[in-house]
């Protein structure tokens, strides 16, 4: 008599799954948040675990992850991530880079022609160089410093961002006002991040370096009380800066 096979009581579409993971994992699997536009223009923000790449019939790579919420396996198209951030709250930009160094994927230009959620996509990314340029990442470290980001201190970080941008000839809508919101209150600055920033900035008009302080500063008496945390942040900016 041959050998009996044991069935799995698993559903087939269960095996069938874990098939496809086990297919797929051509890269160790990693967690993030992906905010997501699908192509209704609907935006979505998902934290997902990334099993491999695939790639369309055009060429456009996509993301084979699992989402955590609901625990499907989905793919994301890179040409519809708007954004993407890691489990410590740390915005990875630009995501080219992070595409290259933490999945090994080089995005090359597409000759497609440009579609309207493209257009607000690039519209988007130079939004935030601009606004993260005008010292936001700065804005950020201090309101962290004490491990509890209050509202008001994210209203000022909205503030002195959309000024920023209004220096540059650039007025932002209702939903980017929005999606400006929801960035400064994920954000998390990096040691590094604070850093590069504050060599970029050195370079800049005194009357530009006065107003990043002042915004750090109001920051940090938003709540009537000066954490230490935030006094040490104060006067290293202020040297870096060349404030004093």
């Amino acid at each position: 008599m041959g050998a009996v096979t044991k069935r799995s009581n698993r559903p087939r579409h269960s095996r069938r799954k874990a098939r496809v993971l086990k297919r797929t994992s051509r890269t160790p699997p990693r967690s993030f948040f992906v905010e997501y536009e699908d192509p209704a223009g609907r935006r979505r923000l998902r934290r997902v675990t990334c099993w491999s790449i695939k790639y369309n019939r055009d060429g456009t790579p996509r993301l084979l992850a699992q989402t955590d919420d609901r625990q499907q396996l989905r793919s994301f198209r890179i040409d519809r991530i708007l954004t993407i951030t890691d489990a410590a709250g740390v915005v990875q930009e630009p995501l080219a880079d992070f595409y290259r160094n933490e999945l090994g994927l080089v995005c090359q230009p597409q000759n497609n022609q440009d579609t309207e959620a493209s257009q607000r996509a690039r519209r988007w990314r130079t939004i935030r160089n601009v606004i993260r340029d005008g010292g936001l990442v700065l804005l950020s470290a201090v309101a962290n410093a004490d491990h509890d980001v209050a509202p008001e201190e994210v209203q000022i970080m909205i503030d002195h961002g959309t000024a920023t941008c209004v220096a540059e000839g650039i007025k932002l809508s209702l939903d980017e006002a929005a999606r400006l919101r929801r960035w400064a209150q994920r954000m998390r600055p990096s040691p590094e991040a604070i850093d590069k920033s504050l060599a970029s900035l050195k370079t800049c008009g005194r009357e530009k370096r006065a107003a990043i302080m002042a915004a750090c500063t109001e920051i940090a008496d938003a709540d009537d009380f000066r954490h230490h945390g935030e006094t040490l942040l104060l006067r290293r900016f202020s040297v870096a800066l060349m404030m004093d």
